[in-house]
């Protein structure tokens, strides 16, 4: 089972019921490492946010941070964007059924933004390595800000021998520190502040809870049978770690959270 067959069977899952869709951000929020950090991040953000604050949510995909700070916040107001129009028309159906007025998907590519200063806070999360224009997609949110707007990016991390050149349709393994730094300061942030997540123990949880059932699956599809109980034990000791490593501070990860400010 590739990626192109998870994502497919997962869209088909959200696009079942509301009840389908939430589990899967639940689940989502237990197994990845990276969650963890992003929603600690938007947690300390929110205790100092404008009261009504704009929120845009770049690459949204499924929706699952944007519909996350919906409920944290019903004051506030999210637009989740993304160039995959099935998954815009899920999402949209999606907060219909929960009468939820705070929140809205859109079709939109982000180097076509042409929204100016109207956010608070900007969420490109794991998807600007898949941005062929990356630099001027940085560029677009930079101005999508209102001063002292924030945005909240999160990268895989590589090293410089494996940096790969933007090319059409190629994705790209990821960002060293300096290169990502040095981006977000040629768009014209300040205040550039990184840390590292996926250490040891984030791995382990990787390794336990997404890399050993893929390749299971990778055998024989049978083993689907087999995952409710592997989870049943698996998932505890994934979150603990993922817990762990969100409050660790690490040298070295595999993936790049980094904030940054609009002056």
């Amino acid at each position: 089972m590739n990626q192109e067959e998870i994502e497919t069977s997962v869209s088909l899952i959200c696009g079942k019921s509301i009840w389908a869709r939430k589990f899967i951000f639940r689940f989502q929020e237990v197994l990845s490492v990276r969650a963890w950090h992003v929603k600690r991040e938007l947690k300390k953000w929110l205790r100092t946010a404008p009261p009504q604050a704009h929120i845009l949510d770049v690459g949204t995909g499924f929706g699952h941070f944007a519909y996350w700070l919906s409920c944290a916040k019903p004051e506030m107001s999210i637009l989740a964007i993304d160039k995959l129009s099935d998954r815009i028309c899920s999402g949209n159906s999606f907060v219909r059924e929960l009468d939820r007025y705070n929140l809205l998907f859109k079709t939109q590519d982000v180097n076509e933004l042409q929204v100016k200063e109207a956010f608070d806070l900007v969420l490109c999360i794991d998807v600007l390595e898949m941005i062929e224009k990356d630099e001027d997609a940085i560029r677009c949110m930079f101005n999508s800000l209102r001063p002292n707007g924030k945005i909240l990016l999160t990268v895989n991390r590589c090293l410089e021998k494996d940096m790969a050149k933007s090319r059409q349709g190629q994705k790209r393994r990821g960002y060293t520190k300096a290169h990502i730094k040095e981006v977000l300061k040629e768009a014209g942030f300040n205040r550039v502040k990184f840390h590292y997540s996926g250490g040891p123990l984030g791995r382990t949880s990787q390794e336990i809870a997404v890399n050993i059932p893929l390749k299971a699956l990778e055998v024989s599809r049978i083993f689907i049978l087999f995952l409710p109980v592997y989870y049943l034990f698996v998932l505890p000791i994934s979150a603990v770690l993922n817990w762990l490593d969100s409050k660790t501070a690490h040298g070295t990860g595999q993936g790049i959270i980094l904030q940054a400010q609009r002056p």
